[in-house]
């Protein structure tokens, strides 16, 4: 064999993967070393959520870590002007070594399945109009866009430094059980 030959070989690893409700110990390990640092905070503050029943925060469990993440914000029709109970979906990622392996469809398919069962009948995203693949993946899950967000907001780092986002994004929504008496819908 030369310098110049490379030898290819295939290598197939099978693991157990698992969408789980997020732990204490998960908190910081959401961090991904340190990709995520800056979000900090609002992963403790989801967790703070959790706790309290307003919010869950669903993990790809891999070996004890979470590989992915996806976090629901309940909301009852009292809490926003439309009136309706829907579970919100957001900070929803998948690393990026394990991207395109099913794993966020399933993860998907969990929050429905949880929503559904808690008497929720809409679930809604935000997608940034910048995020294609996930908007295909929202597409042939069924959500529909019905409007548009600037994407405006901001949030402290873990250095206490405030932070400007401006994401624009789509506002899309998958009806996931009749609602009562059919006479309300997002628009």
């Amino acid at each position: 064999m030369t310098n110049h030959e490379t030898i290819h070989k295939q290598l197939t690893l099978k693991a157990k993967l698992k969408v789980r409700v997020a732990t204490a110990s998960d908190v910081n390990k959401l961090e991904w070393n340190g990709q995520f640092t800056h979000f900090r905070n609002l992963f403790r503050r989801a967790f703070t959520e959790q706790r309290r029943g307003n919010r869950l925060m669903l993990v790809m469990d891999f070996n004890g870590y979470p590989i992915a993440r996806l976090f629901i914000q309940f909301i009852n029709p009292e809490q926003h002007e439309t009136g309706i109970k829907r579970g919100y979906i957001y900070s929803f990622t998948v690393m990026e070594p394990f991207r395109s392996l099913g794993i966020g469809t399933q993860m998907l398919k969990v929050a429905e399945s949880i929503l559904m069962k808690r008497g929720y009948p809409i679930a809604t995203i935000s997608v940034a109009k910048a995020n294609v693949r996930a908007y295909k993946l929202y597409l042939k899950h069924n959500y529909q866009v019905y409007g548009e967000d600037d994407g405006q907001w901001q949030y402290r780092d873990h250095n206490g430094n405030i932070h400007e986002v401006n994401e624009p994004s789509l506002l899309m929504k998958k009806t996931l059980i009749p609602y009562p008496n059919n006479t309300k819908t997002i628009t």
